[in-house]
């Protein structure tokens, strides 16, 4: 299954930018994943994150059946979305795909399908901390009773949060990107006006939180324009660029996407970027980076 490329950094590759897990061709599709292993191989050297190093061992395992004895070889995986180079692609894959397939069956019931960036002021801190701010202020806005009842005054049935990472030397900036899934009849006024109230409110539980400086005028939102493209453009952590200059000097001041970011570092063994590396595994660790709201269906 080919897959496009969305995302801006990667808007001059000329189709470079791939899904590693994807087979649009096998010569690229080998270089790539031959690429990742040959990256999270190196990353054992100086990661703090347990089971990378180890991912994609193989061994065998017996099992009982019957009267006799089956032999199997069983590949294990860390499974890790945040920093394994390998095990990222696949739940991304997995996340363009079946979000795909999602907002085209949802539109295709005549229900309304918004999106939505919220971020918090990017200030020069530890990701650490970084992080712990955004958590606390999605909880403290999902837990809002103004929330809930723009939810039921608007008709919102579901939604999809992905967490998002641009790395730099000096001053990382995680965010969300929230897939809005509203009822029969909505109309794009309507999801505006709705993405709008939550973006004042997004900005009073930041606030709230003792995040100052967010303001409702700073979050992004509006329609699915293409579906694809849109998948894509969520899923963009899993991409694995061909084209992408890892010498670059600029790569630890540009911003870049938490791949893209590791492997610059493994390239060029820069100590700051290293530092922003080992603050990122931390920030990360026991976090999902990808999460549903309660009883949310796929596609059928």
């Amino acid at each position: 299954m080919s897959q496009a490329c969305a995302h801006s950094q990667c808007a001059d590759a000329q189709g470079e930018c791939i899904f590693i897990s994807t087979s649009t061709s096998p010569s690229r599709y080998s270089l790539a994943y031959q690429q990742a292993v040959a990256l999270r191989s190196s990353m054992s050297i100086y990661t703090s994150t347990l089971g990378v190093a180890n991912c994609g061992m193989e061994f065998l395992i017996a099992r009982q059946k019957g009267n006799q004895r089956e032999v199997k070889e069983i590949t294990d995986y860390c499974k890790n979305k945040h920093v394994c180079p390998t095990c990222m692609r696949y739940s991304y894959w997995k996340l363009s795909k079946n979000l795909s397939s999602l907002i085209t069956h949802w539109q295709g019931q005549g229900k309304g399908v918004f999106t939505q960036t919220l971020t918090i002021p990017s200030r020069p801190k530890s990701l650490i901390y970084k992080h712990q701010d955004l958590a606390r202020v999605w909880t403290r806005l999902g837990k809002s009773k103004a929330f809930y009842k723009l939810k039921e005054d608007y008709g919102l049935l579901q939604y999809l949060k992905v967490t998002e990472d641009v790395l730099r030397v000096g001053n990382s900036f995680p965010h969300l990107h929230v897939t809005w899934f509203f009822s029969e009849g909505a109309t794009e006024e309507s999801m505006a006006d709705f993405s709008e109230q939550v973006s004042e409110l997004w900005a009073k539980a930041s606030n709230a939180e003792g995040v100052r400086g967010t303001m409702g005028m700073h979050q992004w939102y509006g329609p699915v324009q293409s579906i694809e493209k849109y998948s894509s453009y969520v899923a963009k952590h899993g991409y694995w660029n061909l084209a992408f200059d890892t010498n670059n000097p600029k790569n630890s001041s540009i911003g870049l996407k938490p791949l893209e970011f590791l492997r610059s570092l493994n390239a060029t063994g820069d100590y700051d970027m290293l530092k922003v590396w080992l603050d990122y595994e931390q920030a990360t660790r026991g976090r999902q980076r990808i999460r549903t709201s309660n009883h949310f269906q796929w596609a059928p």
